[in-house]
């Protein structure tokens, strides 16, 4: 995949997606930030880069990433979380599912795309990491938060396969993508 510049990203539309989100928590702000800052537009972009296909986001927290995912309504993304925090409106073409995702293997193994942002100690991502090997998923993983702390920065550096740092049209606290 050929990554955009930081201006075509910056360059993306956000407003139906600022439109399913409600601002009673104040988050609504984060959600146009300019690329290198906030993801979210980055996010639109990849959506837009398949077609027919499912996407899978691991870590839902509000929703929003969810939301910018789901922009292109030919693919049907799925969100996993061990809790429901979504404070947005969700697309049609997005299902969120409460549960565990490495019970998903199947579901896992048919998506071209994963995104990954849960805890953040590394621990998850490593054990993430290491399922995906063993159930020979193929296919791309974006890493949310790679440089927010030192256990992030060690997990980001001990993956094996093909990756490139995309934090410049990302995510401020780090955005990887890694090729399996």
């Amino acid at each position: 995949m050929k990554w955009p510049s930081k201006e075509e990203v910056d360059n993306i539309d956000m407003q139906e997606i600022l439109n399913r989100v409600s601002d009673r928590e104040g988050y609504k702000m984060y959600i146009d930030m300019p690329a290198g800052e906030e993801h979210y537009k980055l996010l639109v972009w990849i959506s837009n880069q398949f077609v027919k296909k499912t996407l899978v986001e691991v870590g839902v927290y509000k929703g929003f990433s969810g939301c910018a995912l789901s922009h292109n309504i030919e693919n049907k993304v799925t969100g996993f979380d061990i809790v429901d925090n979504i404070s947005c409106e969700l697309p049609s073409n997005y299902t969120f599912i409460v549960g565990d995702v490495l019970l998903q293997e199947n579901l896992i193994k048919q998506s071209p795309f994963l995104m990954y942002d849960t805890n953040h100690d590394g621990v998850h991502e490593k054990l993430f990491y290491e399922w995906l090997i063993k159930i020979n998923y193929s296919g791309i993983i974006l890493f949310d938060d790679i440089h927010l702390n030192q256990e992030m920065r060690y997990f980001w550096k001990s993956i094996k396969h093909k990756k490139e740092d995309i934090s410049h049209i990302g995510h401020h606290s780090g955005t990887g993508v890694v090729w399996m």
